[in-house]
């Protein structure tokens, strides 16, 4: 009896680790022309879009990390050197907006949200859906044409912040 209950044990753990999404880590570094180095690290994770959907107007999403050599603009705002949290802050109505919160937060952790810094956004969905979480540097197209712009896409939405 006790041989067939190690044997389940253990055929239960082999079937979790087969069916198991993997988490994949990620990075892309981009040397800007000012010479500023800007570095994007996430680990891959299936899109949850009930999360999405739940998510109350006034939170804020992320976990992503991007760390910045120099200070650059975003628009008219400054982002100082240093350690930031990618995220977005959900609207009223339901758009998303990129932001970056200084420093590292932990999985759950609400931030200061008197310390998030925006950035020029653009919501869309028509670049398919993505069934997990990615992050991208990338040159802005449209409205953030001639930026660096960091892309958040997950499901069917491609959330673009531009950097500088």
């Amino acid at each position: 009896m006790k041989k067939l209950g190690i044997l389940a044990a253990f055929l239960m753990l082999a079937a979790a680790v087969v069916v198991a999404h993997p988490h994949i880590q990620k990075s892309v570094s981009v040397q800007l022309d000012g010479g500023a180095e800007v570095k994007l690290a996430f680990y891959t994770s299936p899109a949850n879009m009930e999360h999405v959907e739940k998510a109350a107007a006034g939170d804020f999403k992320g976990g992503a990390r991007l760390s910045v050599s120099a200070d650059i603009k975003s628009g008219d705002t400054t982002i100082p050197a240093g350690e930031y949290t990618v995220g977005a802050v959900k609207k009223d109505d339901g758009y998303w907006k990129m932001a970056l919160y200084p420093g590292k937060l932990g999985y759950g952790e609400s931030p200061d949200t008197s310390k998030l810094i925006g950035l020029k956004s653009v919501l869309d969905k028509d670049h398919g859906t993505a069934d997990h979480v990615s992050f991208d540097l990338v040159p802005g197209s449209g409205d953030l044409d001639g930026h660096l712009t960091l892309v958040w896409h997950f499901g069917p939405l491609r959330l673009s912040g531009a950097l500088n």
